[in-house]
């Protein structure tokens, strides 16, 4: 049987959620964020079964979690002077999103680059408006 923790020596936590089958039914894991060992499972999201589980702690002082309304709710009532803060995939997450949204917005959706410097026999073929000149210039390539 495994040990018990120690409820007054959790300080730092992490809540997220995981899905026991994706877009049915989800639970909640609790992690301690200094063992990085998971501490408890809950069978749903709900804001007041978090909240309890939660208030179950008293010294929690650091509540890591994604951006869910229930888990911030869940946070906020229970130990209301904690830090709560965004987990690592969430913030790079957002991050990388607000860098790509940036840069859509920067850019235009087509950059010409400009050759360095073309022979004159392809510049040649470039400036030739006659398809059946370019068809002929390619064969002799290939040959």
């Amino acid at each position: 049987m495994p040990a018990l923790v120690d409820k007054s020596g959790v300080t730092k936590i992490c809540v997220d959620d995981f899905a026991f089958r994706k877009r049915y039914s989800y639970g909640t894991v609790m992690v301690d964020l200094e063992s990085h060992r998971i501490i408890d499972l809950l069978d749903s999201r709900e804001t007041g079964k978090v909240e309890e589980w939660l208030k179950s702690y008293p010294n929690i002082q650091v509540i890591s979690r994604d951006g869910a309304q229930a888990y911030a709710s869940a946070a906020a009532n229970s130990h209301p002077r904690a830090l709560q803060i965004s987990d690592r995939f969430h913030l790079l997450k957002n991050l990388s999103g607000a860098v790509e949204e940036y840069m859509y917005r920067l850019f235009p959706s087509r950059l010409a680059i400009p050759a360095v410097s073309q022979n004159p026999e392809m510049q040649a073929l470039y400036d030739t408006r006659n398809r059946t000149e370019r068809i002929l210039f390619a064969r002799k390539k290939t040959l």
